[in-house]
């Protein structure tokens, strides 16, 4: 069986950094914790600068989901973020194993 290595998805857009910044970080160790054998890709580990487009993120996040995942972690406020939504989307499309905070 292979390791999965989850692509970590939620809201970004309209967070405060520190508080998107911790929650993502907080959701490394929860993969950690629930799949021990698995990796994972956070997106918030990723800084283009503070006056790059939601697009050009976007486009540069879908690539690290199609590039370097095969499974999907969802945290809980997902609904909100037009952008994990896409992500969910696109990880649908590929067959990628979905969890959800």
């Amino acid at each position: 069986m292979k390791n999965n290595i989850y692509y970590i998805s939620g809201k970004i857009t309209g967070c405060d950094l520190r508080e998107a910044q911790k929650k993502f970080f907080n959701a490394e160790r929860e993969i950690m914790d629930k799949f021990p054998d698995s990796g994972f890709v956070n997106p918030m580990g990723t800084y283009l600068g503070s006056n790059v487009s939601w697009d050009r993120y976007m486009e540069v996040d879908l690539e690290l989901l199609e590039k370097y995942a095969n499974a999907i972690y969802m945290l809980s406020d997902y609904r909100e973020s037009k952008g994990a939504i896409l992500e969910l989307e696109r990880a649908k499309e590929l067959g990628y194993k979905i969890v959800y905070q």
